[in-house]
C-alpha cells in the first residue's frame, strides 16, 4: 500500500502527525470491528476486510513517520 492510498484509507491530509494517525485508527476500528456484526457472516467478512486495510494503513503510515524522525 502507498502512502497515498494509506491516508485515503483512514481519511487523513498529508501532514497527519502520529497522534492523528493513531486517533484515525482507532475510530476506524471501533466502526468496523467484526464483532459488531454478530452472526451476520457477509458483514462479518467485510468487516474483516476493512480491518486489515486499515491496520495495513496504520503501519505503512507509522513507519513512514519513524522514518522521517529517526535519529539514525
Amino acid at each position: 500500500m502507498k502512502k497515498s492510498e494509506a491516508l485515503n484509507t483512514l481519511g487523513l491530509a498529508q501532514g497527519a502527525s502520529e497522534e492523528d494517525i493513531k486517533k484515525a485508527h482507532r475510530k476506524l476500528i471501533i466502526e468496523n470491528h467484526p464483532d459488531k456484526f454478530g452472526q451476520d457472516e457477509q458483514a462479518r467478512a467485510k468487516a474483516e476486510e476493512k480491518t486489515k486495510l486499515i491496520n495495513e494503513a496504520r503501519d505503512v503510515l507509522l513507519n513512514h513517520c519513524l522514518l522521517y524522525t529517526s535519529d539514525a
